[in-house]
Formats: C-alpha cells, sequence, structure tokens
C-alpha cells in the first residue's frame, strides 16, 4: 500500500470569486467547498449486449456548495446568481477546479447552543466545464468518454 505522506489536508485550501466576466478573487473565511461532478449513463440493451443493459456515456453535469464564516463588519459574500468561481485544494495557486456556477441559495447555521461560529452555505450547480488544473488534471488511465 502506498504511503500518504504528501496528502493533501484541506488546511490551506480556499476559494475564489467574481460576478461572471470578472476576475475571481479570494474572499473571507472559506471553512469548505464541495464538488460533486455526474454524468447521465443510460443503458441499452440490444443481441449484441447479450442481453445485458450496458450503461454509455451521457450529459455530465456538477454542483456543489461553498461554506463561508460570516465576519463582523463583512458582507454576505454572494447573493444567487452567477460567478466565476476557482476551487483551490492548497496554496500553491496552481491546484484548483474552475468554472461557472450559478448560486442558488444561502442557507445561514446559527448554532446558539454550541456558541459555534455562524457560517453560510451556497450551493451552486454548474453552469459551464468544470476545468481542474495543475495536478487535478487527469493524465490517463481507463476512464475515457467520446469527447477525450
Amino acid at each position: 500500500m502506498a504511503v500518504l505522506s504528501h496528502a493533501f489536508s484541506g488546511k490551506h485550501g480556499t476559494a475564489k470569486a467574481a460576478p461572471t466576466g470578472g476576475t475571481p478573487a479570494a474572499f473571507y473565511e472559506v471553512t469548505g467547498w464541495k464538488i460533486d461532478p455526474k454524468i447521465e449513463a443510460p443503458k441499452h440493451c440490444s443481441n449484441l449486449t447479450l442481453g445485458m443493459k450496458v450503461p454509455i456515456y451521457g450529459v455530465s453535469e456538477w454542483a456543489g456548495s461553498i461554506e463561508v464564516m460570516l465576519q463582523d463588519p463583512g458582507a454576505i459574500p454572494f447573493n444567487c446568481g452567477y460567478y466565476d468561481i476557482e476551487l483551490h485544494v492548497d496554496d500553491s495557486t496552481q491546484n484548483y477546479f474552475s468554472g461557472t456556477v450559478l448560486i442558488t441559495g444561502g442557507a445561514l447555521d446559527c448554532q446558539i447552543s454550541d456558541g459555534k461560529e455562524v457560517t453560510v452555505s451556497f450551493p451552486f450547480e454548474g453552469a459551464s466545464a468544470l476545468t481542474p488544473h495543475g495536478i487535478l488534471t487527469l493524465t490517463g488511465g481507463s476512464g475515457s468518454s467520446p469527447e477525450q
């Protein structure tokens, strides 16, 4: 088994954003982000598949969320709308995902009994291709699609 001595911890990750067409810039205090890429995999069956349902590469999509700790003084960084984003896994400025998203909400979380930081979670839907940069770019393997 390989030793994961150089695994990412997420400690130096961040998110950058700008209204569509702008240059993404960092904002305070990102506490986390998630990306969930998916493809549709419709199945077909014929005499060539010997009666087995076989999935085919379908339409791709992605979604996710950015979680931000509220600051005083400071404004909530997003309204619902389109943004160009960069989601960084470290502080190298080279290893990140980018794309255009539609921010679809902004749920506030205030834990009164625990006294935790007030956070806002901004869910989004991908509105362009999700582009990996740096070491996050796939270099090969068995995965393939008609577009590759």
